[in-house]
């Protein structure tokens, strides 16, 4: 769309344009969370454009992560059948769990809902203090997670 409008987005000539409209691009991801299209005005070299963007084309993106999150997501179901147990709950976790389509497509693979009562952004952050401290640290050096001091190995139990 910049290219028609008669410019080019470029990080090599203007980081604060290209970061800018990423921004952009993630606001309208994010809004077509609750609508069928948006509009994201694109900056770059002194010039604007708009673009419209619609839940079909992001799909049409996504399509090739799409596929790779539904294999994953049958590769537990097998885990799950091999040792003969069964989800009673789904936590969507990540940025991409905000996409409109994830939760059906985890209600689909799954055939329940995924919980919405836990922060996506929370949960990866205590992964990863979890898995930093699981390579890096010791186990009878405590860490602090949710406002309480434990050992590496309570963390891992919940």
């Amino acid at each position: 769309q910049a290219s028609k409008a008669g410019f080019e987005i470029s990080a090599e000539k203007d980081l604060a344009a290209c970061y800018q409209n990423l921004d952009r691009a993630t606001e309208a991801k994010e809004s077509l969370g609750q609508r069928d299209e948006v509009v994201v005005i694109i900056e770059a070299e002194g010039k604007r454009t708009t673009l419209k963007l619609d839940r079909k084309l992001l799909r049409e993106h996504t399509k090739e992560l799409d596929k790779r999150f539904i294999d994953c997501c049958k590769k537990v179901i097998e885990e799950l059948v091999a040792r003969n147990k069964k989800p009673d709950r789904i936590i969507s976790v990540g940025g991409s769990c905000r996409l409109f389509h994830v939760s059906e497509m985890i209600q689909g693979i799954f055939g329940i809902e995924p919980s919405h009562d836990t922060d996506p952004d929370l949960v990866v952050a205590k992964g990863a203090t979890i898995w930093a401290e699981k390579c890096f640290g010791s186990e009878d050096k405590p860490i602090y997670l949710n406002g309480k001091i434990r050992k590496p190995i309570s963390c891992y139990l919940g």
